[in-house]
C-alpha cells in the first residue's frame, strides 16, 4: 500500500514505467492523457484518492499491450466506463467500486477474455 501523503495533481511517470501505484493519497484532479503513453505499463493503482472526472478511453487502449490490472477505486470518477478495450485485450483485473460512473456496461468488456475481476459496486452502472 502506498501512503505518502501525496497532494495535487497526478504525476505521470517515464514512459517505461511497468508498475504504477499511488494508491492512498490525497490526489486530485482527471487522468491526463499522458498516461496513454505509457505503453510498458502492466499495472496501474490509482485507488482510495480523490481522482475525478471521467476515465480517458485510451486505458482500454493499453489493455491490449500489457496493462493488466487496472485499480480505479474510491474516487470521484464520473460518465461511463471507457468502451475502448481491444480485442486482444490482457485486462485481468478491473477495480471501479466506489466511484461515479453511470451508464450501460460497454460490449468491448466481452474482448477481455482474461478477466478474472471485475468490481463496479457502489455506482450508477
Amino acid at each position: 500500500m502506498a501512503l505518502n501523503f501525496l497532494q495535487r495533481q497526478l504525476p505521470i511517470p517515464p514512459p517505461s514505467t511497468f508498475f504504477f501505484s499511488v494508491s492512498n493519497n490525497q490526489l486530485t484532479g482527471g487522468i491526463p492523457s499522458k498516461i496513454c503513453n505509457l505503453s510498458s505499463l502492466v499495472v496501474l493503482d490509482l485507488s482510495n484518492n480523490s481522482l475525478s472526472g471521467e476515465i480517458p478511453s485510451c486505458i482500454g487502449n493499453l489493455t491490449s499491450h500489457k496493462l493488466s490490472v487496472v485499480d480505479l477505486h474510491m474516487n470521484k470518477f464520473l460518465g461511463a466506463i471507457p468502451s475502448t478495450f481491444a480485442k486482444d485485450s490482457v485486462l485481468r483485473n478491473l477495480d471501479l467500486n466506489g466511484n461515479k460512473l453511470e451508464g450501460p456496461l460497454p460490449r468491448t468488456l466481452l474482448n477481455c477474455r482474461k478477466l478474472e475481476f471485475l468490481d463496479l459496486g457502489n455506482n450508477d452502472v
